[in-house]
């Protein structure tokens, strides 16, 4: 094996993890610490949504379109953020059918604070 071909097996062994299973255990840890963030960021977008929809704050005013936008935008950053870091990080076990669930059910979220279709 010639040193560019044991560079390449073993650069792609260790970016896989196959070298040291720790890796791949740190790696998950990571992916399910992203996806908790996002869960707590995306219910939270959702909370201070509804809270302006209610007209929790200004109650005689309109919501605020821009606010609510900005709120969307974070659901949608809360949602595919961590589907990207399981994507980079762990793409053996990323599904498909899985992350297109995730993506409707933000894409659901940001039309309703976007008042699409209502």
């Amino acid at each position: 094996m010639s040193g560019r071909e044991w560079y390449r097996t073993g650069l792609a062994r260790f970016r896989d993890g196959r070298d040291n299973p720790h890796v791949t255990g740190a790696k998950v840890a990571v992916v399910i610490a992203v996806a908790a963030l996002g869960t707590l960021f995306a219910l939270g977008s959702v909370m201070a949504a509804q809270f302006e929809l209610q007209g929790f704050g200004d109650r005689d005013g309109t919501p605020s379109g821009s606010y609510l936008t900005l709120q969307a935008a974070a659901l949608a950053l809360s949602v595919s953020v961590p589907l990207l870091v399981w994507r980079w990080l762990l793409p053996r076990s990323f599904s498909w059918p899985a992350a297109a669930v995730a993506a409707v059910v933000g894409l659901a979220g940001v039309a309703w604070m976007l008042g699409v279709g209502v």
